[in-house]
């Protein structure tokens, strides 16, 4: 189980990688318009999806069950609190964004909100990938 959750993590590790990229080329171009505000927070919360399936992942290869209350989202970063490299602040930021982003109307989406959120990735992501990685050598 281990061995195919590390390739599991490989995996989410290169398309949030590839994310990242793809954000940084969007935020060149991106306007303040209710589309690149729908299209960056469909890149937030893409973002944080890929984070919390590593973080599943890793669970798996340390052979430790997931969380299963009704606040298993708080309760997973809750685990790796002491150990994960990255800004918490971010962390916390893309978290509740995520929420937000699953029951709202593109159209109520605040560019700029939006785009302060999406600013925060690729430095986190630079925290976050080299720690993410050293499961896969565990």
């Amino acid at each position: 189980m281990s061995a195919e959750a590390k390739s599991d993590l490989s995996f989410e590790l290169d398309r949030l990688e590839r994310l990242v990229q793809n954000l940084n080329q969007t935020l060149k171009v991106a306007e303040p318009t209710d589309i690149y505000a729908s299209h960056l927070g469909h890149m937030n919360h893409s973002f944080y999806n890929g984070f919390e399936k590593c973080l599943l992942f890793i669970l798996t290869i340390k052979g430790v069950s997931r969380p299963s209350d009704s606040h298993w989202h708080r309760s997973l970063l809750d685990l790796f609190q002491g150990d994960m490299a990255g800004d918490w602040v971010a962390i916390e930021e893309l978290r509740g964004f995520r929420h937000i982003f699953r029951h709202t109307y593109y159209y109520d989406l605040e560019y700029e909100k939006v785009r302060e959120v999406s600013d925060r990735i690729a430095p986190l992501w630079q925290q976050l990938s080299p720690w993410l990685a050293t499961f896969l050598h565990e």
